[in-house]
């Protein structure tokens, strides 16, 4: 849920727009006027989010500690401006409290909702942790933004410098985001061996945290490009399966200068990198970028340590 549904709440509720039951009936509406979450008192705006009883015990609760029923004779757009304001002027850039303010009147009107319209019980930890689950999921999408200004970043980077070499495509839309680092390790085919696998590709998660996205395979190469074209392809393959924003890392830069210029690609190659690109269509972001050696090891070392079973 995006911050500014958030606010619209509490915007409508400043225009005394939102449809409670007093509002209702001013427009000719005939509904009962009872509070659907207490049952006890007419449903207002600020009954419902300030001092029916249930909405007290959420303000008290919650992380905010706000003691909504000394406030009972003030109006309730006079409060609502009050908080919001306070909130603006000391924290400043820092909008945690006013997500935690906003995200109770929201889950207080879609709780009020859900009885209304679905028939469940009143509650306060009911709103309380629909409440935080709103203030988590705006959490994770700051620290996506923070991710995608950080990668975006990266990409400026690797455009203005000319060693670095970089593909992309579509454009981030989600706060679903990984990075994952592949490569390959290939061995030139031996004809008095008889084996048929003598490469193998591995790919896994550019981070310090356990991976989500981990593995290594046999394949069938006939040169080293070959081998980093399929390290690609597999580690999107398999990446693409939990994300819809994909940082990809490769040590190869024939290969994505190939991505860049399908002109520049060998004829072996040309079929594998078309695969890799309609994969890459389907997701929301996809950036490939050529790094130095050290930076794909741990994706080097899968692909060594599978080879060796050969």
């Amino acid at each position: 849920m995006a911050a500014n549904q958030y606010f619209s709440t509490s915007g409508r509720l400043l225009q005394r727009a939102l449809p409670t039951k007093d509002n209702l009936r001013k427009r000719g509406i005939q509904v009962t006027t009872e509070c659907v979450v207490c049952k006890n008192g007419l449903e207002s705006q600020s009954h419902l989010f300030r001092d029916c009883y249930v909405a007290q015990l959420v303000w008290k609760s919650s992380p905010l500690g706000i003691i909504s029923s000394n406030a009972a004779n003030v109006r309730m757009e006079e409060w609502l401006m009050s908080f919001l304001s306070y909130f603006f002027d000391q924290d400043g850039r820092e909008e945690g409290r006013l997500i935690q303010f906003t995200s109770i009147l929201w889950s207080i009107w879609l709780h009020r909702n859900d009885i209304l319209f679905r028939g469940v019980s009143g509650s306060p930890e009911t709103i309380l942790k629909a409440a935080q689950a709103h203030v988590h999921r705006w959490e994770q999408l700051q620290e996506f933004k923070k991710a995608t200004s950080q990668v975006v970043q990266e990409v400026d980077k690797a455009h203005r410098n000319q060693k670095v070499c970089v593909f992309k495509m579509g454009n981030c839309q989600s706060n679903n985001f990984i990075a994952v680092v592949v490569d390959a390790a290939w061995k030139k085919y031996d004809k008095m061996s008889k084996k048929h696998w003598i490469a193998a590709v591995g790919w896994e998660e550019d981070t310090n945290q356990p991976p989500r996205v981990q593995g290594a395979m046999k394949i069938f190469a006939q040169d080293p490009m070959q081998a980093e074209c399929y390290a690609i392809y597999w580690g999107l393959h398999h990446v693409s399966q939990v994300a819809r924003n994909v940082l990809l890392k490769s040590d190869c830069r024939e290969v994505v200068q190939a991505l860049q210029d399908p002109r520049k690609a060998s004829k072996h190659v040309a079929s594998i990198l078309v695969d890799i690109k309609n994969m890459a269509a389907s997701l929301d972001y996809f950036v490939c970028i050529n790094v130095c050696r050290d930076q794909v090891v741990k994706a080097h070392s899968l692909a060594q340590q599978e080879r060796k079973c050969l």
